[in-house]
């Protein structure tokens, strides 16, 4: 346990200015021997409780440098094991669940990313896997009544339907990027008998891959009457964004189902995390899913360009307490490629006016200045 720590905590040491005495500094092997008297544990609860252990030591750092008494110095050995054994609840002024949730935006950044490297062709991923990450994404929204194979036959897997909570109206959606002429047709005909029995009010046809099918033929002149001046409507991805957010959604689902999503050190079930992807609101950022009526079309504004960088801020605070001011940052502008640094800057600026943050030292420079919640 003891090198696991130390395995964690050895680039952060090889950045301080003065090196550590302990290969586990600020955690001691007094801490193992307190939290598992029968000196057993597993590699899990070790790193959950060096992160308990250091999330409060750097709360307590924080309050340390505030400029009230001054107080006597002492080793790194005993200031690591005073600071973190006494019975403190600063680390614990931010509410649990508010930590799992920010824990959770950062896990969502990450598997994003990771996403969007995966797929970077609607080819990589097939139209049944696509409607069943939909199907989860629709379920953990808690629409109404999703049943899965709409249509009849070899497409019966690439479709669903459910209502939504407005009205009493059957929505149907079939999700195909078949470039096929005979194929498409095959598609078509379902289509048009499920609209003729009445069994749905609108139908959503989904594609990425533009229809290239030759307009004289049957497929695509019952593509023509069913989506063209009617109340049914084809939905034309212009990018894969809308496909990763229901990927990396679909990733955390398998993570949870398997007992393996862990947030700010918490095993996460499936419910749970459909509970933290609705407070999240992160998906109503889809815009497939503002498509299908689920959300309302969010409208940018170049007011609001300092707005998901305050967010992002946020989040990074509440699950590591502390950071530095620079490394707040580089950190933020790796994030936002697109987002000059000056809206760092001024997002930072803001959130330290509305009393959100707090600079510590108010004076100082920018490598050697701190950047911590206001309780």
């Amino acid at each position: 346990a003891e090198y696991l720590w130390a395995n964690r905590l050895y680039p952060l040491h090889q950045q301080a200015d003065q090196k550590p005495t302990s290969p586990i500094y600020p955690l001691t092997r007094q801490d193992l021997e307190k939290a598992f008297p029968g000196g057993k544990t597993t590699p899990r609860e070790t790193l959950t409780l060096g992160n308990q252990l250091i999330q409060r030591y750097k709360t307590q750092v924080v309050n340390s440098s505030e400029p009230s008494t001054k107080t006597k110095s002492t080793s790194q050995d005993d200031t690591a094991s005073q600071s973190i054994s006494q019975d403190d609840t600063a680390g614990e002024s931010i509410p649990r669940a508010e930590k799992v949730l920010a824990s959770f935006k950062l896990k969502w950044q990450k598997e994003f990313t990771k996403t969007e490297q995966k797929i970077t062709r609607i080819q990589d991923i097939g139209e049944s896997q696509l409607i069943g990450m939909l199907r989860e994404a629709l379920e953990a929204l808690e629409v109404k009544d999703v049943k899965s194979d709409f249509l009849s036959g070899s497409f019966a897997s690439y479709s669903l339907s459910y209502q939504l909570p407005s009205s009493q109206e059957r929505i149907a959606v079939v999700w195909a990027e078949t470039s096929n002429g005979t194929r498409f047709y095959h598609l078509m005909n379902p289509c048009d008998k499920a609209i003729k029995g009445n069994r749905c009010q609108t139908l959503y046809l989904i594609r990425h891959t533009k229809i290239r099918i030759k307009r004289d033929t049957k497929g695509y002149k019952l593509y023509s009457q069913l989506f063209n001046g009617s109340g049914h409507s084809h939905i034309k991805l212009e990018d894969l964004s809308s496909v990763h957010y229901l990927a990396t959604y679909h990733s955390l689902v398998n993570e949870a189902c398997s007992q393996e999503l862990v947030l700010a050190n918490k095993t996460i079930k499936l419910r749970e995390l459909e509970d933290i992807i609705r407070k999240s609101v992160i998906l109503e950022d889809c815009t497939l899913l503002q498509d299908l009526k689920i959300f309302t079309s969010k409208v940018t504004d170049n007011q609001v360009v300092t707005k998901p960088v305050k967010e992002f801020v946020i989040t990074l605070l509440k699950q590591n307490q502390i950071i530095g001011h620079k490394v707040l940052i580089e950190t933020t502008q790796n994030k936002f490629n697109s987002i000059k640094e000056i809206a760092i800057h001024q997002g930072i600026k803001e959130l330290s006016q509305e009393n959100k943050i707090k600079l510590v030292p108010g004076d100082g420079s920018l490598e050697k200045q701190l950047v911590c919640l206001v309780p």
